[in-house]
């Protein structure tokens, strides 16, 4: 098995614009793309270490047994001919892994990623430009969830009262991008477009958190901060802005949230959540979802 990724250059990504890494792939004759935020390492595997565990595809990985997707099977693509190597896209969560198959690492490359058309089929978000092209984004939250329903689940006592974040955002791939976060740490979650949608979810069900955006059209981030506080019943529900902007962008609006966390910085916003959440920070990677950078480049 040999990594084709660097560990040591993971914490590199954060950015203060939302551009952000991108990992295109090819499965069969076509190309894809994913952020790479959602990817924890990619590993380059020979075919003959794949074992059978029942029904399942295994690998063996860091003392692990991980599950194998192949996405050529779950996008009904035919794959590549077989070269005796696989690539292998490690998603981890809770501290369970998951192999993503794909047939190539075609190349990583940083831009602000924007779908420019929504896709109505299953296992995609849309369709974006990536270096020129135009290429589908892959829903890889709805491709796990098909594979391993209740991966992102979180476990604990079903008995306890489950707790609700509500996560305000206008752009669907941000949100596909961070509800795996928020279901990682096993609670239920709201989702509004925008401040509007957000005042009419709060009267009907209370949340734990308030997650949002700052720049959204009808009502932004700050005038629903702004009305919350403002209201006798939710006044004291925590709100963490979850945007480019931070604290000195705004300096006037900074106490209305409990917690700025910037956009693509996943750890941070377990550790403010787990936090605001009153739990106890779990396993330092809880759910990583973590960007890694290509050292030297992709082989």
């Amino acid at each position: 098995m040999e990594s084709i990724v660097s560990e040591r250059e993971a914490q590199e990504l954060s950015t203060a614009d939302e551009s952000q890494y991108i990992l295109v792939f090819a499965v069969g004759e076509l190309w894809y793309a994913i952020p790479m935020a959602l990817v924890e390492r990619i590993e380059k595997v020979e075919s003959k270490t794949i074992e059978k565990s029942g029904r399942r595809e295994v690998i063996q990985y860091r003392g692990d047994v991980v599950q194998i997707i192949r996405l050529a099977t779950i996008l009904d693509v035919e794959p590549l001919e077989s070269t005796g190597v696989d690539y292998c896209l490690i998603i981890s969560n809770q501290g369970r892994r998951l192999c993503l198959q794909v047939d190539k690492i075609i190349d990583i490359v940083k831009q602000h990623l924007e779908i420019h058309l929504e896709s109505s089929e299953p296992y995609f978000i849309g369709t974006a430009v990536v270096e020129g092209r135009s290429i589908e984004v892959v829903d890889i939250f709805e491709v796990i969830k098909k594979s391993v329903p209740n991966w992102f689940s979180g476990g604990g006592d079903r008995r306890k009262r489950v707790q609700r974040i509500l996560y305000v955002e206008d752009a669907v791939f941000y949100r596909n991008l961070v509800l795996p976060v928020l279901e990682g740490l096993g609670c239920e979650t709201l989702t509004a477009r925008d401040g509007k949608e957000a005042q009419m979810s709060l009267r009907q069900q209370r949340p734990d958190i308030i997650v949002t955006d700052l720049e959204m059209p009808e009502m932004n981030g700050f005038e629903l901060a702004t009305w919350i506080r403002e209201q006798h019943e939710f006044k004291d529900i925590p709100i963490v802005s979850l945007s480019s902007l931070m604290p000195p962008d705004f300096p006037d609006q900074a106490h209305l949230f409990n917690s700025s966390v910037k956009k693509f910085e996943r750890e941070v916003l377990v550790k403010e959540l787990t936090t605001l959440l009153g739990r106890k920070r779990q396993a330092p990677d809880v759910p990583v979802l973590n960007a890694e950078v290509v050292d030297g480049g992709v082989a």
